[in-house]
């Protein structure tokens, strides 16, 4: 932080709030702001936390084999994904993201084919699913909340999109070392 107080014309930081608390986080998006503001300079920073740069990024570059693959704003790159996360509870378990994944797509979206509704990640106690083109989502919700009062399972939340759920979907085009 201390390069800042000059007020560079570029500041090149990295991973600049590693080990910052949240206050001091929060000072030093304000600062990179005010000195955007009143000297029109641009910061360019890395880091692996994507919810600290979709709130500090006016533009986002994702890397993927050393090569840029996406250089766009954060709504846009955020559009890129479509759709939106249902995390569902499970009521034991035994059961299994499958089994729910039929009867959510059966009895709350049956206009959107099966391959729409992805397991995203599955584990003892819920299943995110991502679910793309899907419309009437505040009738979706009160079918979801019936399925839970109905005892189908636990719980679940309903999630927008964020540049994790795009750090994910491209990371697998990531060569790995075999």
């Amino acid at each position: 932080m201390m390069s800042a107080i000059s007020n560079p014309t570029f500041k090149f930081l990295d991973e600049p709030t590693t080990g910052l608390d949240p206050l001091s986080r929060k000072r030093f998006k304000e600062m990179l702001e005010s000195q955007k503001k009143v000297y029109r300079g641009s910061s360019v920073f890395t880091t692996h936390t994507m919810s600290e740069a979709e709130k500090i990024c006016d533009r986002i570059a994702i890397l993927i084999n050393g090569s840029f693959v996406v250089v766009d704003r954060v709504e846009n790159i955020k559009r890129m994904t479509k759709g939106f996360n249902l995390i569902v509870y499970k009521n034991s378990p035994i059961d299994l993201g499958h089994t729910l994944r039929k009867l959510i797509q059966h009895e709350a979206f049956p206009e959107v084919p099966l391959n729409s509704i992805q397991i995203n990640e599955e584990n003892m106690n819920r299943v995110v699913f991502g679910i793309f083109n899907c419309t009437g989502l505040a009738k979706k919700y009160d079918l979801l909340v019936s399925l839970r009062k109905k005892g189908k399972f636990k719980d679940f939340d309903l999630a927008r999109k964020n540049l994790d759920d795009v750090i994910l979907a491209l990371s697998r085009f990531q060569e790995g070392d075999d």
